[in-house]
């Protein structure tokens, strides 16, 4: 795609309308919608958003490359800075451990555009605007 074709897709992608673009053969729409006070951007795959794609069963489910996968931590601030107070007390590299657990997980929303558009370019082959 080209830079226009981007900027015609951004500017498709509003709350009463959607971008639809073609990536690796699946069609993919993008729609703007509200959650609490943010927009956000929804993320469907052939019209459909599923929780089970994110499931440990389905780990090699070809939908879930249209996804952004985000990381965090396990455990708050707070409980982390604990963790390792007690690690240090203690001597116990358990709790040192437990204070650098992360989780991954998929989202199904993004809170830019240009967040959508850099995942698409690095993992899809062809994208396309479509009509």
């Amino acid at each position: 795609m080209t830079k226009d074709d981007w900027k015609v897709a951004k500017e498709r992608c509003t709350l009463f309308s959607s971008c639809e673009l073609e990536c690796d053969g699946y069609k993919i729409s993008l729609k703007e919608g509200r959650s609490k006070n943010r927009i956000l951007i929804g993320i469907y795959v052939n019209g459909w958003c599923k929780g089970e794609w994110f499931s440990k069963e389905n780990e090699n489910c070809p939908e879930i490359k249209f996804y952004p996968l985000k990381e965090t931590f396990l455990y708050k601030k707070k409980d982390r800075e604990e963790f390792l107070k007690m690690g240090k007390k203690y001597k116990n590299p358990m709790w040192i451990e437990s204070a650098k657990k992360r989780y991954v997980y998929g989202d199904m929303t993004a809170a830019s555009f240009e967040q959508i558009k850099t995942h698409l370019i690095k993992t899809c082959k062809s994208i396309k605007l479509l009509d």
